[in-house]
């Protein structure tokens, strides 16, 4: 297989419960009707604090029974389309939740990855949003690629687009497409969304691909928006703007060839 279909959705999501649930699980169920990958950004499923998030994470021996999984898990068997859920919760043994990502496939979870590095700011206008707070780190290094045919799935979520280095050793463990699911605020967004997403295409000439929540959130928090796919070439191939919806693209893995042998790599 050397070209695919794909789908980034981005979301709007509200505070957790069925109506932010629902709306993504519908708008997946849209887009696996004719894609080969779909992909969800960041906190598809809400958002709220560690006491909103609880009733909604999963356990790690039993995630097909998790609530923010199970219908995505449906829509993936009956119609055979790859899933990544860009960061959902998942319990923690400190009382926290992970903020994990997941690839489904027939029905099945295929790969999963807990976001290693946290975000703790303060916003203008005194927002302040501390990860680490409520959110338990992934372990360092877990380099996690998901292969489907000849694309393998390279995962991170948000502030992970950051540190390169993350990227790099992806790209060493095979990864061709580079997915950064994200809820990235407006100052930082408007300021280095973009550059940042180029950047890691470009060091490892792969495809990265960026579902994104975008909007208005509860607690005062608003999102950037603009998901986009990039090229190897870092070139933009769609952006999906700053309002809810769907981007689709073909990837051909002929790109990531050509881009590699200019770099001799």
């Amino acid at each position: 297989m050397s070209t695919t279909s794909l789908a980034v959705v981005q979301l709007s999501a509200g505070g957790y419960g069925p109506e932010s649930l629902n709306e993504a699980v519908e708008q997946t169920r849209l887009a696996a009707a004719s894609s080969d990958i779909v992909a969800l950004p960041e906190s598809y499923a809400g958002f709220g604090d560690l006491q909103a998030r609880l009733p909604w994470a999963f356990d790690e021996a039993k995630p097909e029974c998790g609530p923010t999984i199970a219908p995505f898990l449906e829509i993936s068997h009956a119609s055979r389309a790859a899933i990544v859920l860009g960061g959902t919760p998942e319990r923690s043994a400190d009382g926290r939740t992970f903020n994990t990502a997941l690839v489904l496939r027939e029905g099945q979870v295929v790969a999963k990855y807990r976001k290693e590095n946290l975000f703790d700011a303060t916003l203008p206008g005194g927002v302040r949003l501390e990860e680490s707070r409520q959110t338990a780190p992934g372990a360092d290094g877990q380099d996690v690629v998901a292969r489907l045919g000849g694309f393998s799935l390279g995962l991170s979520i948000c502030f992970d687009l950051r540190f390169p280095e993350h990227y790099q050793r992806l790209r060493a463990r095979g990864a061709n497409v580079l997915l950064v699911p994200s809820a990235f605020t407006r100052p930082t967004g408007e300021a280095h969304w973009e550059v940042l997403l180029r950047a890691r295409a470009i060091e490892t000439q792969s495809f990265v691909v960026a579902p994104a929540q975008c909007g208005e959130h509860v607690g005062g928090r608003s999102s950037w928006g603009h998901s986009v796919v990039i090229s190897p070439w870092g070139e933009v191939l769609a952006d999906a703007g700053d309002e809810p919806g769907t981007i689709a693209v073909t990837l051909d893995l002929q790109a990531v060839r050509d881009a590699r042998s200019r770099f001799g790599s």
